[in-house]
Parts: structure tokens; C-alpha cells; sequence
């Protein structure tokens, strides 16, 4: 299980924050001026401090963390690339690439100051090959991009997270959503890369050559280079209909502290028992009347199974309600957005996580200070708090 927290509280310091400490990092003196005299030399669209378009160019998503780079390239080719990564060695800073922006943490920005943003919109692709079903994308292609893509013209879908602006190539390090659990994430099905790496060399990776540069680029890929292409399986869908499902307490019962406590325990358990299953996607809501909300992929029979399973695990003033519609409009319904190709608005947030494993699962007193420390938290005047718990694995 995995549970997320954003707000501004401090208080709850028990999680681990997604955002590392700023600093650390200095931007050798002259780096800016030097990157910049050398992208122009080398002919590359780049922006710097004093272009008219710096703020712009520089604007992360999360404007809680704004790291200042010393420069943004804007290559248009793989040798452009390439002749990027030679202009950073060359000034000493470091390295980061930018794709769709709507990084938690502001990771396309560098994290900390002084570094040159490779900002790769001008390598932005999205291809399918029919005959071995594997979709080659780069560049700030976004969830909904890809989705709509492959299910308008291909009727396939793809492994994805739950935001329909983040950009499949960040969410290729680590993006989980409702069909992870059955069909993994889309780091498990990525085939091959395309990386350009510090040197400026140009390679290709797959399991059979450069296996330790593909080893690597699935999770690490921010350290082993810029990645320019990824070739990842797509899938059919796992079945025509799907089930949405809420469960919810019954609203004329008043809930307390602890009948959520339970219910967050009980839907643990039911996670860790053999009644577990894959094609049940959860996410759990941390309220003053938790919610549990998900899909299981297939309907009838073999859905009231499995909830009922899991209903069997939650306290008794819980109620259970489902809906039947075709796989693209479950799309639509666990990625709102994903259908019209929504943009999110930018925000200013806080937040952190925390993995639970299986071999130390929650107990009563952790799950009741979780409680104690979101849901049922002094109320902040300026700001607003809300959490979450998915179910992880499969």
C-alpha cells in the first residue's frame, strides 16, 4: 500500500517527503553566461536570464518549488541534444530534461539551482506499430496524448498514471494507476530506449544490448541520460465492461475516528488474504468519512464476488454501490480529463508519501495516527489537506 498526504501541515512529519531539500548545488561562476554563448554557437534554440520568454520558460507547475537553472535548451534534433549535453560538461553544470511539466517536485527543473534544462518539445512523437504492438513515444507526449491514441485509432490502451497531464516519459519511471495491479506499470512493460548520454554518444538499449544502460533506465533514468525514445507493449483491454464501485459509510451514520481506522485496517486485510484480487484497483480515501473507490475489470457475478469479499472485512455501517459501463469510460472515470486531454492549472502544495510492505503492514495505533494527523487534524485557515491510500502489487 501506498499512502499520499498534500497541504501545508508540518505536522505530519511521520512521512516521507517526495521533495528534497533545495541547495546544495551552486551553479559554477559564469555557468549561465557560458552554457548560453555555447548553445548559440552550436546553433540551439536555448533561453537564459535575460530573454524575454526566462519566466516563462522557467515556470514549474508545483510553484511551491522553483529552482533557477542557468539555462533552457530547446533542441530540435538528437545531434542537438547531444551538442547540449557537450555545452553542459564543457561549463560544469548539471544536467535535467523537461517534458510535460507537472512534476510534484519540480524534478524537469533540476531540484536545485544552476542547472541546464533540456527542454525536449521539439522531439515530441507518438507512433504504433501494428505489427509488433509496441508504441514509440518521446518528448512531452501527456497520459491522455497516448490513451486517446491508442484506443481512437488502435482500440488498445496502454499501462498509465492517473493524471491525464503528466507526461508519459515521467511517468515512466514510476506512474501507477487503476490497471497497474493487473497489467504493471509502464516501467514493467518498456522494450527498448533511445539515450543520449553525457558524453553526447547516441546508443540504444534493450535486454539484449546495453543491457546494463536498459537495466538502469528503468527507474534511473534521470541519472543514466536523456532519454529520447521509448518502445513500451501496449495491451487490449482486460475485459469490455467494468465495474465502478464506491463504498462508502451510510449517510445518516455518523462515523468516528476510529470506524475509519477500521475500515482502512479491514481493507489491509483483505488486501493481504487470498480474496485479494488483481483486477481490483482501491483507492482509499482519508476522511472524516473515509471512501473507498475503485474498478474491478469485469462485471455480474464475478464482481459481487470479489467486493463482496472485501465488504466482508470493512465495518457493517459501510454500503456498497456499483456502476457497469464500457472500458473507455472507466478511462475517463479513474483519469478524469483523459478523454478531452484536460490540462491541470498550476498549484501550490506539499506533499509526501510513504510505501507500507507487506512484511510490516499498518496496526491500530499507526493507521489511528495517520487519522489523527489528516482527516481529523486541526483545520488550517489558509490552506487545505487531504491524503490518500492505494493498494499496491499484483
Amino acid at each position: 500500500m501506498v499512502a499520499s498526504v498534500s497541504g501545508a501541515s508540518r505536522a505530519i512529519v511521520a512521512l516521507c517527503s517526495l521533495i528534497a531539500a533545495q541547495g546544495g548545488f551552486a551553479a559554477a561562476a559564469g555557468a549561465q553566461t557560458d552554457v548560453g554563448s555555447c548553445l548559440t554557437k552550436a546553433g540551439i534554440e536555448n533561453s537564459v536570464p535575460t530573454t524575454s520568454t526566462w519566466t516563462m520558460d522557467t515556470q514549474p507547475w508545483n510553484s511551491r518549488v522553483n529552482p533557477v537553472p542557468s539555462a533552457v535548451a530547446f533542441p530540435k534534433t538528437e545531434e542537438e541534444v547531444s551538442a547540449a549535453l557537450k555545452c553542459a560538461a564543457g561549463a560544469g553544470v548539471k544536467v535535467t530534461t523537461l517534458g510535460g511539466n507537472r512534476s510534484f517536485s519540480s524534478m524537469g527543473f533540476g531540484r536545485n539551482d544552476g542547472a541546464l534544462i533540456i527542454n525536449l518539445k521539439g522531439l515530441k512523437h507518438l507512433e504504433y506499430d501494428a505489427s509488433t504492438q509496441l508504441l514509440s513515444y518521446g518528448g512531452p507526449v501527456m497520459i491522455s496524448e497516448a490513451a486517446n491514441f491508442m484506443w481512437n485509432k488502435h482500440q488498445r490502451t496502454l499501462p498509465h498514471g492517473r493524471c491525464p497531464d503528466v507526461g508519459m516519459t515521467g511517468v515512466a519511471a514510476s506512474g501507477f494507476g487503476t490497471l497497474s495491479r493487473a497489467s504493471g506499470t509502464v516501467l514493467d512493460n518498456i522494450e527498448s530506449v533511445r539515450v543520449a548520454l553525457a558524453n553526447g554518444s547516441i546508443v540504444d538499449a534493450d535486454a539484449k544490448q546495453n543491457s546494463d544502460l536498459f537495466w538502469g533506465v528503468r527507474g534511473a533514468a534521470s541519472s543514466m541520460g536523456v532519454v529520447l525514445d521509448f518502445k513500451i507493449k501496449t495491451l487490449a483491454p482486460p475485459s469490455e465492461r467494468v465495474t465502478n464501485y464506491t463504498i462508502a459509510f451510510n449517510s445518516s451514520y455518523k462515523s468516528t475516528q476510529q470506524d475509519n481506522v477500521d475500515a482502512l485496517v479491514g481493507t489491509q486485510t483483505w488486501a493481504l488474504s487470498k480474496d485479494n484480487d488483481d483486477l481490483v484497483s482501491i483507492r482509499f480515501s482519508l476522511k472524516t468519512k473515509s471512501t473507498l473507490q475503485g474498478f474491478f475489470y469485469g462485471g455480474g457475478a464475478q464482481a459481487n464476488t470479489v467486493l463482496g469479499s472485501l465488504m466482508k472485512n470493512l465495518p457493517a455501517s459501510m454500503v456498497l454501490t456499483t456502476n457497469e459501463s464500457d472500458f473507455w469510460t472507466s478511462e475517463d472515470i479513474s483519469t478524469p480529463g483523459i478523454a478531452k486531454e484536460t490540462l491541470t492549472p498550476r498549484r501550490y502544495f506539499y506533499i509526501a508519501s510513504v510505501t507500507i510492505p507487506r512484511s510490516t503492514p499498518l496496526d491500530n495505533a499507526t493507521a489511528w495516527e495517520l487519522f489523527t494527523n489528516t482527516a481529523f487534524a486541526p483545520k488550517l485557515p489558509d490552506a487545505s489537506a487531504s491524503g490518500f491510500v492505494d493498494i499496491w502489487g499484483g
